[in-house]
């Protein structure tokens, strides 16, 4: 269960993808605990992301200082796979932000459901 495993945005997604294939029946506190785990851990995955667009950045300035134009730098560097993983971090991050959300809707409900609105 996910109480008992290492605190990591990997393995908290990696069991709620797991769950979600088995289509098992994942309790709403469960939700929102990991919407909360998620939310503090991000900061890592948020680093990773002003990391990679520096990485990025002082690519795209060496290929311009080169004499490339600013349109064959942005090519040049989107077909990189510093780019590739600088938008995978990108979309994770955004995973990470909807799932906190619906884990907020789940407490919610769970809450409403509880109270027998």
């Amino acid at each position: 269960m996910i109480r008992e495993m290492e605190r990591t945005v990997d393995s908290i997604i990696e069991w709620f993808t797991q769950a979600i294939r088995d289509k098992e029946t994942i309790p709403p506190n469960l939700f929102c605990e990991a919407g909360v785990d998620l939310n503090v851990l991000r900061a890592e995955d948020d680093d990773k992301v002003f990391d990679l667009q520096q990485i990025v950045a002082r690519k795209k300035v060496s290929l311009i200082e080169e004499g490339k134009s600013v349109a064959e730098a942005k090519t040049i560097v989107e077909a990189s796979d510093e780019y590739k993983n600088l938008c995978k971090q990108k979309a994770k991050c955004e995973r990470i932000t909807e799932f906190v959300r619906l884990s907020k809707i789940m407490s919610k409900l769970k809450q409403d459901e509880t109270h027998g609105y």
